[in-house]
């Protein structure tokens, strides 16, 4: 199994719940959800709320390849961590002049944006102006060109004004197909946005999972570390043993 319940945070007090996928894991497949939201449901806790999830697929289709995994959140939804770490802070140095093509410099002589790995599509916060912009391209070291604030109280940046930059992380929930339904139940959307990330919710365009060995993974029916693989996604993920296999309805 691929449970991971150290890498998640369960909200039951949310309507719709909240499955929080933590900040070191920046990719979440659906056997990864399914095995993880399995093991928080026989928790103590777990065991006094609603099922979290429903899920389906493993049937054997012969010629070492299986449905695919489809899973449905029961009044719950995922969503990633928020970044809330700056890689970069600092105070203005040079005032921003006036703009060009809709875009002005920041400037730092103490940063090093470079080291930062700050990128274009990273955003920045003056604290100060109480503005937020996205930067567009990294000058040098210490100089950053974003565009013009339009949210601010000046929507410059003046010598002293306090700042941070942020990365936006690329995060995935993949390997199958996500849904989720609320308390009613109505559709809604299997995850929800967080800050400083940028959701990817891949859907699969195959209906079966390929064997990723050349044995059958039902021929041990105690062993719950058969390898398997998905297309388009990582072959090797771990097949649910047959006792998870015949709970998933």
């Amino acid at each position: 199994m691929t449970t991971a319940t150290e890498d998640v945070e369960q909200d039951y007090n949310a309507d719709p719940r909240v499955t929080v996928i933590k900040n070191n894991r920046a990719r979440f497949d659906a056997q990864d959800m399914v095995d993880t939201l399995r093991k928080v449901e026989d928790t103590f806790v777990g065991m006094g709320f609603p099922k979290l999830i429903n899920a389906s697929g493993k049937e054997d289709l012969g010629d070492g390849r299986f449905v695919g995994i489809t899973y449905q959140l029961q009044n719950n939804q995922a969503q990633f961590e928020d970044r809330q770490t700056p890689v970069e802070f600092g105070t203005i140095t040079t005032p921003s002049v006036a703009a060009i093509g809709g875009k002005i410099l920041v400037i730092d002589s103490s940063a090093d944006y470079v080291a930062a790995s700050v990128i274009r599509g990273s955003f920045i916060i003056n604290w100060d102006d109480r503005s937020i912009v996205s930067v567009h391209s990294v000058v040098d070291l210490n100089t950053l060109l974003v565009k013009v604030p339009t949210s601010g109280i000046g929507n410059t940046y003046d010598f002293g004004d306090a700042y941070s930059v942020f990365n936006v992380t690329p995060v995935f929930l993949g390997g199958g197909n996500a849904t989720a339904v609320n308390s009613v139940p109505a559709t809604i959307e299997p995850a929800i946005p967080s800050v400083g990330t940028y959701l990817t919710l891949e859907k699969s365009t195959s209906a079966s999972l390929i064997q990723g060995s050349g044995s059958n993974p039902w021929d041990d029916l105690l062993a719950d570390h058969e390898n398997a693989g998905s297309f388009g996604d990582h072959v090797g993920k771990r097949l649910l043993t047959i006792k998870k296999f015949l709970g998933l309805k």
